[in-house]
Protein backbone atom coordinates (compact mmCIF):
# COMPACT_ATOMS: atom_id res chain seq x y z
CA UNK A 1 0.00 0.00 0.00
CA UNK A 2 2.96 2.16 0.56
CA UNK A 3 4.85 1.57 -2.49
CA UNK A 4 3.80 5.13 -4.18
CA UNK A 5 2.85 3.33 -7.47
CA UNK A 6 0.42 4.17 -10.26
CA UNK A 7 -0.24 1.75 -13.33
CA UNK A 8 -0.52 3.38 -16.17
CA UNK A 9 -3.72 1.33 -18.53
CA UNK A 10 -3.40 0.17 -22.15
CA UNK A 11 -6.82 1.37 -23.71
CA UNK A 12 -7.35 -2.30 -24.31
CA UNK A 13 -7.89 -2.73 -20.83
CA UNK A 14 -11.04 -0.20 -20.49
CA UNK A 15 -14.01 -1.46 -19.38
CA UNK A 16 -16.05 1.03 -22.58
CA UNK A 17 -15.76 -0.62 -25.80
CA UNK A 18 -16.05 2.90 -27.61
CA UNK A 19 -13.23 4.08 -25.27
CA UNK A 20 -9.81 5.16 -27.31
CA UNK A 21 -12.04 3.16 -30.33
CA UNK A 22 -11.95 6.81 -32.63
CA UNK A 23 -10.17 5.81 -36.10
CA UNK A 24 -9.66 8.02 -38.81
CA UNK A 25 -12.30 8.56 -40.91
CA UNK A 26 -12.26 7.25 -44.96
CA UNK A 27 -15.59 8.60 -45.61
CA UNK A 28 -13.77 12.55 -45.09
CA UNK A 29 -11.59 11.61 -47.91
CA UNK A 30 -13.84 13.33 -50.26
CA UNK A 31 -11.44 13.19 -53.39
CA UNK A 32 -8.87 11.59 -55.23
CA UNK A 33 -5.99 13.69 -54.39
CA UNK A 34 -6.59 13.24 -50.62
CA UNK A 35 -7.14 10.23 -50.97
CA UNK A 36 -3.70 9.27 -52.76
CA UNK A 37 -2.14 11.30 -50.47
CA UNK A 38 -3.37 9.40 -47.46
CA UNK A 39 -2.08 6.14 -49.02
CA UNK A 40 1.51 7.08 -49.58
CA UNK A 41 1.73 8.77 -45.97
CA UNK A 42 0.88 4.91 -45.15
CA UNK A 43 3.03 3.50 -47.69
CA UNK A 44 6.00 5.10 -47.22
CA UNK A 45 5.45 4.08 -43.28
CA UNK A 46 5.83 0.83 -44.62
CA UNK A 47 8.06 0.94 -47.58
CA UNK A 48 10.68 -1.41 -45.99
CA UNK A 49 8.55 -4.07 -45.02
CA UNK A 50 6.74 -4.38 -48.58
CA UNK A 51 10.49 -4.17 -50.03
CA UNK A 52 11.75 -6.89 -48.04
CA UNK A 53 9.25 -9.17 -48.62
CA UNK A 54 10.01 -9.06 -52.15
CA UNK A 55 7.13 -7.10 -53.56
CA UNK A 56 7.09 -4.53 -56.62
CA UNK A 57 6.95 -1.35 -54.67
CA UNK A 58 5.15 0.69 -56.92
CA UNK A 59 2.57 -2.09 -58.01
CA UNK A 60 1.65 -2.42 -54.64
CA UNK A 61 1.20 1.16 -54.45
CA UNK A 62 -1.51 1.01 -57.27
CA UNK A 63 -2.93 -1.00 -56.01
CA UNK A 64 -3.30 0.41 -52.65
CA UNK A 65 -3.88 3.50 -53.63
CA UNK A 66 -7.03 2.31 -55.90
CA UNK A 67 -8.68 0.14 -52.59
CA UNK A 68 -8.22 3.42 -50.76
CA UNK A 69 -10.01 5.59 -53.33
CA UNK A 70 -12.75 3.02 -54.71
CA UNK A 71 -13.00 0.63 -51.74
CA UNK A 72 -12.05 2.75 -48.66
CA UNK A 73 -15.16 0.94 -46.78
CA UNK A 74 -13.09 -2.12 -47.15
CA UNK A 75 -9.79 -0.50 -45.87
CA UNK A 76 -12.02 1.13 -43.02
CA UNK A 77 -11.98 -1.92 -41.27
CA UNK A 78 -7.94 -2.55 -41.55
CA UNK A 79 -6.72 1.06 -40.52
CA UNK A 80 -9.16 1.22 -37.53
CA UNK A 81 -7.96 -2.20 -35.85
CA UNK A 82 -4.41 -1.37 -36.99
CA UNK A 83 -4.39 2.55 -35.19
CA UNK A 84 -6.17 0.68 -32.17
CA UNK A 85 -2.89 -2.21 -32.13
CA UNK A 86 -0.78 0.33 -32.24
CA UNK A 87 -2.56 2.37 -29.07
CA UNK A 88 -3.06 -0.49 -26.71
CA UNK A 89 1.08 -0.77 -27.21
CA UNK A 90 2.30 2.37 -27.14
CA UNK A 91 0.02 4.16 -24.87
CA UNK A 92 -0.48 4.55 -20.86
CA UNK A 93 -3.24 6.70 -19.49
CA UNK A 94 -3.55 7.48 -16.10
CA UNK A 95 -7.23 8.24 -15.33
CA UNK A 96 -8.52 10.79 -12.49
CA UNK A 97 -11.06 12.75 -11.60
CA UNK A 98 -11.66 16.05 -9.83
CA UNK A 99 -15.02 14.01 -7.76
CA UNK A 100 -14.09 12.55 -4.43
CA UNK A 101 -17.84 12.45 -3.21
CA UNK A 102 -19.28 10.48 -6.09
CA UNK A 103 -21.52 7.66 -4.61
CA UNK A 104 -21.98 5.51 -7.62
CA UNK A 105 -17.62 6.08 -8.54
CA UNK A 106 -16.81 5.29 -4.82
CA UNK A 107 -19.09 1.59 -5.78
CA UNK A 108 -17.21 1.09 -9.03
CA UNK A 109 -14.19 2.09 -8.41
CA UNK A 110 -13.71 2.38 -4.35
CA UNK A 111 -14.05 -1.34 -3.72
CA UNK A 112 -17.86 -0.49 -2.77
CA UNK A 113 -16.77 2.32 -0.35
CA UNK A 114 -14.32 0.64 1.42
CA UNK A 115 -11.52 1.71 -0.71
CA UNK A 116 -9.23 4.85 -0.42
CA UNK A 117 -9.25 7.46 -3.09
CA UNK A 118 -6.30 9.56 -3.08
CA UNK A 119 -6.03 13.16 -3.84
CA UNK A 120 -2.71 14.28 -6.07
CA UNK A 121 -0.63 17.89 -7.27
CA UNK A 122 -2.00 17.76 -10.60
CA UNK A 123 0.53 20.56 -11.08
CA UNK A 124 3.39 18.01 -10.17
CA UNK A 125 1.96 15.40 -12.41
CA UNK A 126 1.59 17.62 -15.71
CA UNK A 127 4.79 19.39 -14.68
CA UNK A 128 6.60 15.57 -14.57
CA UNK A 129 8.07 13.76 -17.60
CA UNK A 130 6.04 11.36 -17.62
CA UNK A 131 3.38 12.27 -19.63
CA UNK A 132 3.04 13.89 -23.37
CA UNK A 133 -0.32 15.39 -22.51
CA UNK A 134 -3.31 15.66 -20.54
CA UNK A 135 -6.87 17.61 -20.03
CA UNK A 136 -9.83 16.81 -19.37
CA UNK A 137 -12.28 14.18 -21.41
CA UNK A 138 -15.04 15.64 -23.52
CA UNK A 139 -18.52 13.76 -23.29
CA UNK A 140 -20.71 14.30 -25.98
CA UNK A 141 -23.67 11.98 -27.98
CA UNK A 142 -21.92 12.74 -30.79
CA UNK A 143 -19.34 10.72 -32.32
CA UNK A 144 -16.36 12.45 -33.60
CA UNK A 145 -15.22 12.21 -37.07
CA UNK A 146 -11.41 12.33 -37.18
CA UNK A 147 -9.71 13.57 -40.79
CA UNK A 148 -6.94 11.15 -42.22
CA UNK A 149 -5.11 13.58 -43.27
CA UNK A 150 -4.68 15.53 -40.02
CA UNK A 151 -4.69 12.43 -37.79
CA UNK A 152 -1.28 12.93 -36.77
CA UNK A 153 -1.60 15.90 -35.40
CA UNK A 154 -1.64 15.95 -31.79
CA UNK A 155 -5.23 17.32 -31.64
CA UNK A 156 -6.44 14.29 -33.02
CA UNK A 157 -4.67 12.00 -30.87
CA UNK A 158 -5.93 13.84 -27.82
CA UNK A 159 -9.76 13.38 -29.51
CA UNK A 160 -8.46 9.60 -29.55
CA UNK A 161 -8.12 9.61 -26.18
CA UNK A 162 -10.45 12.96 -24.29
CA UNK A 163 -13.50 11.99 -25.90
CA UNK A 164 -16.33 9.83 -24.73
CA UNK A 165 -19.70 9.11 -24.45
CA UNK A 166 -22.32 11.57 -22.70
CA UNK A 167 -23.32 8.66 -20.62
CA UNK A 168 -19.89 8.73 -18.67
CA UNK A 169 -20.71 12.56 -18.19
CA UNK A 170 -20.60 11.73 -14.12
CA UNK A 171 -17.40 10.88 -13.97
CA UNK A 172 -15.70 14.36 -14.87
CA UNK A 173 -12.44 12.86 -15.96
CA UNK A 174 -8.90 14.13 -16.78
CA UNK A 175 -6.64 12.12 -18.01
CA UNK A 176 -2.11 11.97 -18.61
CA UNK A 177 -0.97 10.08 -21.47
CA UNK A 178 2.06 8.62 -22.13
CA UNK A 179 3.33 7.15 -25.24
CA UNK A 180 6.22 4.52 -24.86
CA UNK A 181 8.75 4.44 -27.74
CA UNK A 182 8.34 0.40 -27.92
CA UNK A 183 5.43 -1.73 -27.96
CA UNK A 184 4.88 -2.81 -24.38
CA UNK A 185 2.23 -5.36 -23.39
CA UNK A 186 -1.20 -4.61 -21.03
CA UNK A 187 0.44 -6.17 -18.52
CA UNK A 188 3.56 -5.34 -18.61
CA UNK A 189 5.58 -3.72 -15.59
CA UNK A 190 7.13 -0.75 -17.56
CA UNK A 191 3.17 0.83 -17.01
CA UNK A 192 4.00 1.23 -13.34
CA UNK A 193 4.88 4.92 -12.76
CA UNK A 194 6.48 5.66 -9.39
CA UNK A 195 4.66 8.33 -7.68
CA UNK A 196 7.07 10.65 -5.47
CA UNK A 197 5.45 11.32 -1.61
CA UNK A 198 4.73 15.07 -2.45
CA UNK A 199 2.17 14.72 -5.05
CA UNK A 200 0.21 13.38 -2.37
CA UNK A 201 -1.98 15.94 -1.39
CA UNK A 202 -4.82 14.33 0.79
CA UNK A 203 -6.11 10.80 1.27
CA UNK A 204 -9.50 10.08 1.77
CA UNK A 205 -10.89 6.82 3.15
CA UNK A 206 -14.56 5.37 2.16
CA UNK A 207 -17.81 5.56 4.55
CA UNK A 208 -17.27 1.30 4.91
CA UNK A 209 -13.17 1.20 5.50
CA UNK A 210 -12.03 -1.46 7.42
CA UNK A 211 -11.75 0.58 10.96
CA UNK A 212 -9.02 -2.24 11.55
CA UNK A 213 -6.92 -0.85 8.88
CA UNK A 214 -7.10 3.20 9.57
CA UNK A 215 -3.87 2.78 11.83
CA UNK A 216 -2.15 1.89 9.02
CA UNK A 217 -3.38 5.23 6.89
CA UNK A 218 -3.03 7.43 9.07
CA UNK A 219 0.39 6.62 9.39
CA UNK A 220 1.31 6.86 5.39
CA UNK A 221 -0.69 10.03 5.46
CA UNK A 222 1.38 11.24 8.04
CA UNK A 223 4.57 9.62 5.88
CA UNK A 224 3.48 11.71 3.06
CA UNK A 225 2.44 14.95 5.15
CA UNK A 226 -0.87 14.26 3.06
CA UNK A 227 -4.30 15.35 4.69
CA UNK A 228 -6.07 12.18 5.68
CA UNK A 229 -10.10 12.65 5.28
CA UNK A 230 -13.36 9.92 6.26
CA UNK A 231 -16.20 9.71 3.97
CA UNK A 232 -19.47 9.85 5.81
CA UNK A 233 -22.75 9.26 4.36
CA UNK A 234 -24.92 13.01 5.12
CA UNK A 235 -27.82 12.26 6.85
CA UNK A 236 -31.62 11.94 5.05
CA UNK A 237 -29.63 13.09 1.99
CA UNK A 238 -28.07 10.78 -1.05
CA UNK A 239 -24.72 12.33 -0.51
CA UNK A 240 -21.05 11.98 0.76
CA UNK A 241 -19.36 14.17 3.07
CA UNK A 242 -15.86 14.04 4.35
CA UNK A 243 -14.57 14.54 8.00
CA UNK A 244 -11.01 15.31 8.40
CA UNK A 245 -8.85 12.69 10.66
CA UNK A 246 -5.27 14.39 10.39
Amino acid sequence: MNANELFLSSPKSFNDPFDCRIPPCLKLLRNKERAFEYAERILNNQKNEILSSGNDFEKVSEQYKDLMWNKADILQQNISQITFDVQDKILGILSLTTKWDDILMWSHYGDFHQGICYGFDLKALQNSEEFLYGGFVHYSNEYPLIDPIESIEKEAAKLQTHYKAYNWNYEKEYRLVKVYEDDIDQFSKKRIFKVPDTVFKEIIVGNDFPENELKEIINIASTKKAKLFKANKVAWKFELQRTRIL
